[in-house]
């Protein structure tokens, strides 16, 4: 699940949700006008359409921590279902679904006893880090471990089976799991899946059977690719044709199936012109 690193109170808030859409908690949001022209509340962003999603045009707004159904319901099964209490809600449209709810919390510019669908978002800009769990093109799927078939007493390369994604150069990183270099990561400028180069050679000589980690995000000026719900990286993504434009501060590659990475949107995605 995405969350916000480091929230502030004066930085959380809460804003309704789009028409009838489902939010779920840990998802990133954008607050506009959407393209069926219903922007009345806050939306998925979704995956990036395009370099720097010059398609997509989506204005990141916050991630979402909660929501004020008084009868929370739970992601279990779905898309966005982190065995940890995510949990969604719906979007209602009309006087009576409004009157039917049973609701909660909300804060801010909207009167209590408003009956529309609200979410509670910490804010986002180009200065606030998003810690992104990294999966392998499903919710809870890991990237997979990698395993060098080749020896390679430079540091400078070594051949494995095929990775999740294709690569761009060095925009990828591996982390050594297990060897002499265990705990040491690197960034490739390899375009190939399965032959792997490095500018910076790995510290100690690489071995057969030495196992690696590999993601399509690297530390500093990056590109990262969600899922359809903006709620995790994507790895199997390749960030050729469509991505978003970041800034990596950390990442954690060392735990098997929690993976994850800090990541700032770049400030050309919080260009209003975009919406």
């Amino acid at each position: 699940m995405a969350e916000v690193v480091d929230i502030k109170q004066e930085h959380v808030t809460w804003a309704p949700v789009n028409n009838t859409d489902v939010i779920s908690s840990w998802q990133v949001v954008q607050c506009g006008n959407d393209a069926a022209g219903v922007g009345d509340g806050v939306y998925n962003i979704t995956a990036a359409a395009g370099a720097a999603d010059t398609t997509g045009k989506a204005v990141p707004f916050g991630v979402v921590l909660g929501n004020n159904d008084f009868s929370q319901t739970l992601n279990s099964g779905s898309a966005i279902d982190t065995g940890t209490g995510s949990t969604n809600i719906t979007g209602v449209v009309t006087q009576a679904t409004q009157t039917a709810r049973e609701w909660f919390g909300q804060e801010g510019m909207f009167n209590k006893g408003d009956g529309q669908a609200f979410v509670q978002v910490a804010l986002l800009d180009a200065t606030v880090k998003v810690r992104w769990p990294l999966y392998n093109g499903a919710w809870g799927t890991a990237p997979t471990v990698e395993t060098s078939t080749t020896t390679s007493t430079d540091g400078l390369g070594f051949t494995t089976a095929a990775i999740d994604f294709t690569p761009v150069a060095d925009y990828q990183t591996f982390y050594c799991r297990t060897g002499a270099n265990a705990g040491h990561y690197r960034i490739s400028e390899t375009t190939s899946t399965t032959v792997h180069t490095f500018q910076v050679p790995w510290t100690y000589d690489v071995a057969i059977g030495d196992t690696f980690v590999v993601v399509p995000v690297r530390f500093g000026y990056t590109r990262f690719q969600t899922d359809a719900l903006a709620s995790y990286i994507d790895v199997s993504a390749t960030p050729a044709t469509d991505y978003y434009n970041g800034v990596c501060t950390y990442m954690d590659l060392s735990r098997p199936g929690q993976e994850y990475v800090d990541i700032k949107f770049a400030a050309e995605h919080f260009n209003a012109t975009r919406a």
